[in-house]
């Protein structure tokens, strides 16, 4: 018998608090590739980018609930509270199938993406093969991620490879649905760019900042995380040398003249790491004194809330949107 399910604890749920950001983040992603290629934004283009959105968003949540059902042990003895698979609010079966349930609604909404590619690429049958080639590529890295036997989630740097790519996927698959496999042959320095600038931002508090409030569940669950592997400074120095890469990226990208000079107004961000990463070290100074300080400083939620708005609602959406029109051919 599980618990009553109030709207409350189906938002936490699907973590719908992190839905504007997501949708900032994948609405965002085919502008430049619309402004490189200076393309109209008829109907059909605009309900295949919508569908293509709202596929992603939905493949999104199916990472985070499989994550959370493969992560049910360790997650009852997480210091900063369990999450709602843990709290007798839905059972076994309910949480298989909810997975299950994203998967099949976003796998349905990648249909009229490859209609609208057979339909209106000159060479649909290959673009199509390289969408799908790219959404089953997204698909095993999500699900490799959590779920065993690879589950890289517990491996070292297993992020790296899995996770941080998935923004990556996103890009890619707006790239071959607006311009064909044509748009990433021709155009594979911009693509690479503007990926590697995602995959940096990702790796910002996907690699060590967010594993180190997590390292007391984590060791349960015999996860080889960056602080449980290298100690927790060294795991904030990742996080920094994250940082400053993706900041010199999108600096390059100014001067080289692909990105407007209005984006360089996002690295004010910057200040709220800096506050992270010395709210962090003091943290870090609290456990190493007394390990019972993981119950007494809950930190997680002000490195969510905060952390990721600033790398996936603020920077990633801005580069997207100062992204210089006519670029791409």
């Amino acid at each position: 018998m599980t618990a009553r399910r109030t709207a409350l604890v189906w938002a936490k749920t699907l973590r719908l608090g992190f839905l504007p950001v997501g949708a900032a983040i994948f609405a965002t992603m085919p502008v430049p590739i619309l402004a490189g290629l200076g393309l109209p934004l008829q109907a059909p283009l605009l309900l295949a980018l919508l569908a293509g959105v709202a596929a992603h968003l939905l493949w999104w949540a199916y990472g985070t609930l499989l994550n959370d059902y493969h992560d049910r042990e360790m997650d009852r003895h997480h210091p900063f509270g369990e999450k709602m698979f843990t709290r007798g609010l839905f059972s076994d079966r309910e949480q298989r199938r909810l997975v299950a349930a994203f998967g099949c609604a976003a796998a349905l909404l990648e249909l009229p993406q490859v209609a609208y590619i057979l339909a209106f690429h000159p060479d649909g049958a290959v673009d199509a093969a390289a969408f799908s080639a790219i959404i089953l590529v997204g698909f095993v890295l999500a699900t490799a991620y959590s779920a065993p036997p690879a589950r890289t989630r517990s491996r070292f740097l297993g992020a790296t490879y899995t996770l941080m790519l998935v923004f990556v996927i996103a890009f890619l698959r707006f790239c071959v649905l607006v311009g064909g496999w044509d748009l990433l042959a021709s155009n594979w320095t911009y693509v690479a760019g503007i990926s590697l600038f995602i995959y940096l931002s990702h790796g910002i508090t996907s690699v060590s900042l967010k594993d180190i409030p997590d390292a007391f569940s984590d060791a349960r669950g015999g996860v080889r995380s960056v602080p449980l592997v290298c100690g927790f400074r060294p795991a904030l120095r990742v996080s920094v040398l994250f940082l400053g890469l993706t900041m010199v990226v999108g600096a390059l990208m100014v001067w080289a003249g692909w990105v407007q000079w209005w984006f360089l107004v996002s690295y004010a961000g910057a200040l709220v790491y800096i506050y992270l990463y010395r709210d962090m070290g003091r943290w870090i100074d609290l456990i190493s004194a007394d390990p019972g300080q993981w119950y007494r400083v809950p930190m997680r939620r002000t490195y969510h809330v905060l952390g990721y708005l600033v790398n996936w609602g603020v920077w990633i959406p801005m580069l997207m949107l100062a992204f210089r029109g006519g670029l791409l051919s």
